[in-house]
């Protein structure tokens, strides 16, 4: 994978020509000066019409902006989504009580221990199932709560090849 400079290059266009633009560092920038430190360009070397050209950071900042929004507002749609409780508790705490009652019954002498493995696979198969969709339910829950609560406070120290995935 080729790494970018810029945020943008490659992925917006040119409102002119519909040619990929790419960012293009401003060689007379040094640190401190009000000068543009990348700009945005339609680049006619890249088949582009030359004429559209964009100061680079506040085009990002407005990006990165949009962006974490809409990060913001997924997560919170995805954390008001779920139910608080697992809705299939009530299932699986009646799987476990069958299992529990059927091994009290083959202790008790009540059914034979050889009628045992017969009734025991399905309900043991359906108890692992439920917890782990449990499992992946408390997980997914979890993200959507940690997800809202820390989006966007690394994302500008990232690398670019890093935001764009």
């Amino acid at each position: 994978m080729l790494a970018r400079k810029y945020l943008l290059s490659g992925i917006a266009r040119c409102g002119l020509c519909h040619t990929k633009i790419r960012g293009q560092a401003n060689r007379k920038w040094k640190p401190g000066s009000k000068a543009a430190k990348f700009t945005y360009q339609c680049s006619v070397v890249n088949g582009g019409c030359g004429k559209v050209g964009r100061v680079g950071e506040p085009v990002d900042e407005v990006i990165i902006g949009l962006v974490l929004a809409e990060q913001r507002e997924r997560a919170a749609i995805t954390a008001a989504a779920p139910a608080e409780q697992w809705p299939k508790a009530a299932e699986l705490a009646a799987v476990e009580a069958d299992l529990a009652e059927l091994t009290q019954a083959a202790k008790a002498q009540k059914i034979t221990v050889s009628t045992l493995p017969l009734l025991l696979p399905d309900l043991e198969r359906r108890r692992d199932e439920l917890k782990l969709e449990r499992g992946r339910f408390n997980k997914e829950r979890h993200q959507a709560q940690s997800v809202s609560a820390g989006i966007g406070e690394d994302f500008r120290s990232l690398p670019i090849e890093r935001p764009r995935r």
